[in-house]
Formats: C-alpha cells, sequence, structure tokens
C-alpha cells in the first residue's frame, strides 16, 4: 500500500465515512506537495462539506460519526479507485506530484477543494 493511500485512509478514518478524493488531496497536502495551502485547511473544509450535506437532509455529522466510530476498514468511493488507478498506470510508484496531476486533470471534487483552499 502507497503510504499516500494509507494517509488517506487514516485521515479519513477520522474525519469521514469513506476514503474519498477529499483525503487523497488532504494526503498530498500533508505531504508539502502543495504550496501555499495548509493540510488543517483542507481537513477543516473536507468536514464542513459533510456536516452541510448530512444537515440537508436533518442529520447530525457528529451523531452519524460518534456512532460510525471504530466500525473497521472505510469504504473506498469508486472516483477515488479510478483516481489511483490512473495515477498509477504503468508506474510503479505513486508519487504525491503525480497523484495531484491525475486529481487536477481528472476529479471535479479535487479541484473544487484545491480552489477553495486557496
Amino acid at each position: 500500500m502507497s503510504p499516500l493511500f494509507a494517509d488517506a485512509c487514516a485521515e479519513a478514518a477520522e474525519l469521514s465515512f469513506a476514503v474519498g478524493v477529499e483525503h487523497l488531496v488532504l494526503a498530498i497536502a500533508k505531504a508539502g506537495a502543495l504550496p501555499g495551502i495548509d493540510a488543517e485547511e483542507i481537513r477543516e473544509q473536507i468536514v464542513a462539506d459533510q456536516r452541510a450535506a448530512l444537515a440537508t437532509f436533518g442529520i447530525s455529522f457528529d451523531a452519524v460519526h460518534e456512532a460510525l466510530d471504530g466500525t473497521g476498514c472505510l469504504p473506498v468511493t469508486p472516483e477515488t479507485k479510478r483516481m489511483l488507478e490512473l495515477a498509477t498506470k504503468r508506474r510503479r510508484e505513486l508519487t504525491p506530484q503525480r497523484l495531484l496531476m491525475t486529481l487536477v486533470e481528472h476529479s471535479a471534487t479535487a479541484r473544487r477543494l484545491l480552489d477553495e483552499a486557496r
């Protein structure tokens, strides 16, 4: 398992309900490959987005997160799987720069998150 993906999984376990593209962006920021963008800002945006999405259904983020805390492995979203496949195609190593290029080129979710962090 790539250290970047492992970090994304660890962040997702702490913040979310599945490993998403946003956690890949956070792992890249933590690796220092996003100059001028603080990983904590990305982390806060992820939580804010999730709170807002659940609130539209009248659901408390904190209640859901507490109920699911420690339930084991998190699922990986289809978009995240696709981004990892694209980034590692014909390559043995997943670097922060390669993953970032793939996300910027192929993921609207990643582009939105990066734009909001700037």
